[in-house]
C-alpha cells in the first residue's frame, strides 16, 4: 500500500477513521424530497454537485490519490453500485419521462470511470457486484499486479446517495427509522451514506491487502445463509492468503449493515472465526453504507487504524444475490501461490430462450427480466453441456447490463412516488444479477465477478482467477441488452486449470 485516501460525510481519512473510533454518526435529513421514504436521513457530503455526483467524486478523489505522478504503468479498478446512475441517468430519465428528452453524457455505471480513464497506461475496469463491489476489487488489481499488467493499481470505490437508491433499500424494508445500531438488541436496519475512497496499492510498502477471498451463499436472493457459510469461506480463504491465523487478527471490520438478518449471519461467522472476541470496527454505523465504496472505504480505515499496532484486520462484506467477499489488511504481504497453466476453451453463442434451454426451470425464473434470462440461461446451457463443479466461478462483462430494469425502477418511483419503489425490480438492478441467479440456480458457491466493460474483460478475469487458485474451473459471460426489443446474444467460454 502506497497512499489512502477518503472523503465521507465524516471528512478525510483521519475524520473518518476518528468517527468510527469514538461512535459519531453523521447521519442527518437529505437536502433533496424524501416523501414515501422510511426515513429522511443519509450520510452525505456537503457541496457535492448533484448533477453528477459519483464522477465529480471520483474525479477529485484520483487527483488528490494520484496527485502528478507518472500513470503509464498504473492501473485503474472503480468499484460501484450505481456510478452515473446517480444524477446523470436520473435527470435524463425524467426529462424522458416528461417528453423533454436530453442527451445525457456517460449516463450509466462506468460513467464516472470513463471520465476518469485517459491518463492511465495499465488496465481500467468498472466493478459493480452490489456490495461487495469494494471488497472484490482487491482481487482483481492483485491478479494484475500478479501478472505483471501494472507495476501500481488503484483501486477506488465510488457510489452517491440519491433517490434511485434510496427508494429501493427503502422499498426492500432495509432501512433503519432511527439510527443504525449493528449487533444490538434495537438493530432495524441500514441507513445511506456516499463516499470516495481509494488505496493506491504497488508491489512494496509497510501495509498490504494481504489476501483477499470470493464465495458465493448460493441461496437466495435477498436473504443471507443463517450460518453465513459463503461469508466463512471467503473468510478463510482471505486469511490463508495472507497466510495469517485468527490469532493475528486484532480487529475485524465487519459488513455491519445493522439489518437483523445480516448481523446474524455476521455475529455466526465471528463466533466461529473467533472463539475469543475481537475489537469491531462498525464503519457503517457512523457514516453510512456507501455500498460500491464501502469495502474500500472500510479497507482504508482499517489500514489507517494499523498505524502504530503489529497485526492484521479481516474485512467482511457480503451482498444480494448471497455474494460475499473478504480482505485481510496486515503489516506483512500475503502468500504469492505459483500460478496455474489455464486452458480456455472456444467461446460458445447462445441465443436459445430460457424456457427452451432449461424446460424445468422453477417458476421464479420466468419472473426474471431479458438480461437476467439470457444470462442465466446462457451459464445453465453450459451446465447441461458438461455439469459445472460447484466451487466454479462466474465472471460477466456487460456495458448496457440492467438498463431495462434501471428503468423500469426508476420510472415507478418517478410516475408513483417512492412509497410505490417494487422489490423485485430494485434486486434486478444489479449487474451482477444473472450470475447471482446462476449460483442459486445451480449450487454454485465458487467467486462471482461482474463488470461494466467490454466482453474481454470476462475471459480475461476468469482466466486470471483460475491462473491464480481461486477456483479449478470458471465461466465467462458476455452480453448486450441494449433495448427491451433487441435481439440478445450470449457468449460463454469456460476457463480450466
Amino acid at each position: 500500500m502506497i497512499r489512502t485516501v477518503v472523503r465521507s460525510a465524516a471528512g478525510e481519512l483521519d475524520a473518518t477513521w476518528e468517527a468510527v473510533r469514538t461512535g459519531s454518526p453523521c447521519f442527518r435529513p437529505c437536502p433533496w424530497p424524501t416523501d414515501g421514504l422510511k426515513t429522511p436521513l443519509a450520510a452525505w457530503i456537503d457541496h457535492l454537485p448533484r448533477d453528477r455526483p459519483a464522477e465529480h467524486l471520483l474525479l477529485r478523489g484520483l487527483l488528490e490519490l494520484l496527485g502528478d505522478r507518472d500513470l503509464r504503468r498504473t492501473g485503474l479498478v472503480v468499484a460501484t453500485t450505481s456510478g452515473n446512475i446517480a444524477g446523470v441517468f436520473e435527470a435524463a430519465h425524467r426529462a424522458e419521462l416528461a417528453g423533454t428528452p436530453v442527451e445525457a453524457v456517460r449516463p450509466g455505471r462506468d460513467g464516472p470511470t470513463l471520465a476518469a480513464r485517459p491518463p492511465f497506461g495499465g488496465p481500467v475496469t468498472t466493478l459493480s457486484l452490489a456490495c461487495i463491489s469494494g471488497t472484490a476489487a482487491f482481487t482483481v488489481a492483485e491478479g494484475w499486479l500478479a501478472d505483471g499488467l501494472c507495476d501500481e493499481v488503484a483501486v477506488v470505490g465510488v457510489d452517491a446517495v440519491c433517490p434511485y437508491v434510496q427508494a429501493g433499500f427503502s422499498g426492500l424494508g432495509a432501512l433503519s427509522a432511527s439510527l443504525p445500531r449493528p449487533f444490538t438488541d434495537a438493530h432495524d436496519g441500514m441507513l445511506l451514506g456516499e463516499a470516495f475512497a481509494g488505496v493506491l496499492l504497488g508491489r512494496e510498502g509497510d501495509l498490504y491487502a494481504a489476501g483477499t477471498g470470493l464465495a458465493s451463499d448460493a441461496l437466495h436472493a435477498t436473504a443471507p445463509d443463517r450460518e453465513g457459510r459463503g461469508a466463512l469461506r471467503a473468510a478463510l480463504d482471505a486469511l490463508k492468503r495472507a497466510d495469517v491465523g485468527p490469532d493475528d487478527i486484532v480487529a475485524v471490520s465487519p459488513h455491519g449493515t445493522g439489518t437483523p438478518f445480516a448481523d446474524a449471519m455476521e455475529a455466526h461467522v465471528l463466533r466461529t472465526l473467533f472463539p475469543e472476541p475481537r475489537p469491531v470496527q462498525l464503519v457503517k454505523a457512523m457514516v453510512g453504507h456507501t455500498l460500491g465504496a464501502a469495502g474500500v472505504l472500510e479497507a482504508a480505515v482499517a489500514l489507517r487504524s494499523l498505524q502504530g499496532v503489529d497485526g492484521a484486520v479481516l474485512s467482511l462484506s457480503s451482498a444480494f444475490g448471497g455474494m460475499n467477499a473478504s480482505v485481510v489488511l496486515s503489516r506483512w504481504p500475503g502468500l504469492a501461490p505459483e500460478p496455474r497453466v489455464v486452458r480456455v476453451d472456444p467461446a460458445r453463442a447462445h441465443d436459445v430462450p430460457l424456457a427452451e434451454a432449461w424446460p424445468d426451470a422453477p417458476v421464479t425464473a420466468s419472473r426474471y427480466d431479458r438480461y437476467v434470462q439470457t444470462g442465466l440461461g446462457a451459464i445453465v446451457a453450459e451446465h447441461l453441456r458438461e455439469p459445472l463443479p460447484p466451487t466454479t466461478a462466474l465472471v460477466l462483462a456487460s456495458r448496457t447490463n440492467c438498463a431495462i430494469m434501471d428503468r423500469a425502477h426508476h420510472r415507478r418511483i418517478v410516475e408513483e412516488g417512492y412509497a410505490r419503489a417494487s422489490r423485485r425490480a430494485f434486486v434486478d438492478t444489479l449487474p451482477a444479477a444473472p450470475l447471482a441467479a446462476a449460483s442459486i440456480a445451480l449450487g454454485l458457491r465458487g467467486p462471482l465477478l461482474a463488470f461494466v466493460d467490454d466482453p474481454d474483460r470476462a475471459t480475461e478475469e476468469a482466466a486470471r482467477l483460475v491462473r491464480h487458485g481461486y477456483a479449478d474451473q470458471a465461466v465467462a459471460v458476455a452480453l448486450e441488452v441494449p433495448t427491451p426489443e433487441a435481439p440478445i446474444l450470449a457468449h460463454t467460454t469456460r476457463v480450466r486449470a
